[in-house]
């Protein structure tokens, strides 16, 4: 099941719904997702607030990142923290918002 990116009525954003589509090889049972909106953070600590909320992720669980662009490089440098610990997938791809969900395997 993939991501359904909807509209919250109170903040008029698109919020993330849960569902497993990464390709992590969980069968689709992993738990619900956790949302981090990295829009709402200060640029000057986003990257270490997504590798914290990342390193936080249980087994089988996802964090659903939505960004206002690709988010690459914070996803290079968890595949570089954490080897062969995560799988992504992208839910959304702009124009305004990004929606990768990472899952912990």
């Amino acid at each position: 099941m993939d991501i359904e990116l909807t509209t919250d009525p109170q903040r008029h954003e698109p919020v993330a719904t849960s569902g497993c589509g990464c390709g992590c090889g969980c069968g689709g049972d992993a738990v619900a997702a956790d949302v981090l909106d990295v829009r709402l953070i200060p640029h000057s600590v986003r990257r270490a607030s997504v590798l914290a909320a990342v390193g936080a992720v249980r087994p089988r669980a996802s964090l659903v990142l939505l960004a206002p662009h690709d988010p690459v490089p914070v996803l290079e440098q968890v595949s570089a923290s954490y080897p062969d610990e995560f799988g992504w997938s992208y839910d959304a791809t702009g124009p305004e918002t990004w929606a990768v969900r990472i899952t912990r395997r």
